[in-house]
């Protein structure tokens, strides 16, 4: 996947769509648009049911496939026909069907042929029969669109010309700093959330749906994809949940860097789109707010530590970077970590004027990772600016030497560090979603 933004919401006439490397749902007044007879949408409802058991999770196989060629309003179809089995599931001689949403007194019935409404009727039955719920469906669903989610490169089919209609994303990519393209397809993450969503909150399968919303993001991360609008729907679902807070505060620190700032200094956004992603003052404070609520309730966390005295450097609030990195060195217990620590702890130093405790944690963090250029150069310029020329060149010399600027230098994946394990996590997700769990009331 090429590293994406999803940073704006646009409006374009009068339909609301969601864009922040992602067109978002169309409300769900918006549906009303649809034919009444939903007969061809049921029958194709029962190929998607059919795809959702075949998939592998994980896997590109001929299920996943079948999708890539769905247009967003064919997603949106979706959630009617779902509304419509709920409605089965309940009482299987069920004959007529409504819009969801609708209130009992101004209910818009929906029709099904003979062939649509049988085809429904197997469905239901089936899994009566087989003792699968409705939220084991949704969740099986979600890692469907999930893995479509993760596979942009399928997609290509869906891209839309002109006005996408609902339940589209448009994804800024770049590289190296640079925007190389805005690209439209259908919203498979969208898609995924909203079958959650169905799913009321407060029950046994909270802690399954908060590992997929950690697991989502921390591989969007991994793939270097910065996606606000999920970040903030799990916060939004799960707030105060302390692994999503760690991740939301990285997205916003990782926002607020310069190599994202200059995507967004150069990127041509759409006719009547804006940036979901603030100014680098605005993403700075978000991350420092995320982090504190997080240390707040868990101040153990090293790795929330070191990153929260990065920002507050980053905001120039130097006292209190090195008051919040003091300790962390020896705290942490993987190498970059230590890297990291001691690197930010020597500038956090350096910005408070305390020049001498700064070289002596530049020269730690240059003792981690010899070949690494950060800590070299900084310790080069202490030397330059004490007089030292001898000293300022002996520091440059690794880093003239070095054939590979990004050998042996944990600053490279900073960015992406946080979403190491992300990998087991969407592994643990899908195997949570694929265990059969206790029906919900009615």
């Amino acid at each position: 996947m090429r590293p994406g933004l999803i940073l704006a919401r646009v409006r374009r006439w009068l339909a609301p769509v969601a864009i922040v490397l992602a067109l978002g749902t169309a409300p769900a007044a918006q549906v009303r648009s649809a034919t009444l007879d939903r007969s061809a949408e049921a029958l194709r409802f029962a190929d998607w049911v059919a795809a959702v058991h075949e998939h592998a999770p994980g896997v590109v196989d001929p299920a996943l496939r079948r999708l890539t060629t769905w247009a967003p309003a064919t997603l949106d179809d979706l959630f009617i026909e779902l509304n419509s089995l709920q409605g089965l599931l309940r009482d299987p001689r069920k004959a007529a069907f409504s819009l969801p949403g609708d209130a009992a007194r101004s209910a818009r019935p929906i029709y099904y042929n003979q062939p649509g409404l049988v085809r429904l009727q197997q469905i239901a039955g089936g899994m009566i029969a087989g003792g699968e719920t409705l939220v084991d469906l949704v969740e099986r669903a979600a890692v469907l669109h999930t893995d479509l989610s993760l596979h942009a490169d399928l997609l290509a089919a869906t891209v839309a010309a002109g006005n996408l209609p609902s339940a589209g994303r448009d994804v800024v990519q770049f590289s190296d700093g640079t925007p190389v393209g805005i690209g439209q397809t259908a919203d498979h993450l969208e898609v995924a959330r909203r079958l959650l969503d169905l799913v009321p909150h407060g029950n046994t399968h909270d802690a399954d749906i908060r590992r997929w919303y950690q697991a989502t993001i921390a591989r969007q991360q991994a793939d270097e994809f910065w996606d606000v609008h999920q970040a903030d729907a799990a916060l939004e679902r799960f707030p105060g949940a302390p692994e999503i807070l760690f991740l939301a505060a990285c997205l916003h620190e990782v926002t607020a860097s310069p190599a994202i700032r200059a995507v967004i200094g150069r990127v041509s956004l759409p006719y009547g789109a804006h940036l979901l992603v603030g100014s680098e003052r605005d993403e700075l404070k978000k991350a420092a707010a995320a982090f504190k609520q997080l240390l707040d309730l868990q101040p153990a966390l090293v790795e929330a530590r070191i990153r929260y005295g990065h920002v507050l450097a980053r905001q120039r609030q130097w006292a209190d970077a090195v008051s919040t990195l003091t300790g962390t060195v020896d705290a942490a217990a993987a190498p970059p970590l230590k890297y990291y620590a001691s690197l930010f702890l020597a500038e956090a130093l350096e910005g408070a004027g305390r020049v001498n405790e700064a070289r002596a944690a530049y020269a730690r963090a240059a003792s981690l990772y010899p070949a690494a250029q950060p800590p070299r150069l900084a310790l080069s310029q202490l030397a330059w600016q004490s007089g030292d020329r001898a000293a300022a060149r002996e520091q440059l010399q690794p880093v003239l030497t070095t054939q590979d600027e990004r050998a042996d230098d944990p600053l490279w994946t900073y960015a992406t560090f946080q979403a190491r394990d992300a990998d087991a996590w969407l592994a643990d997700a899908y195997q949570r979603f694929s265990q059969p769990g206790p029906a919900l009331k009615p």
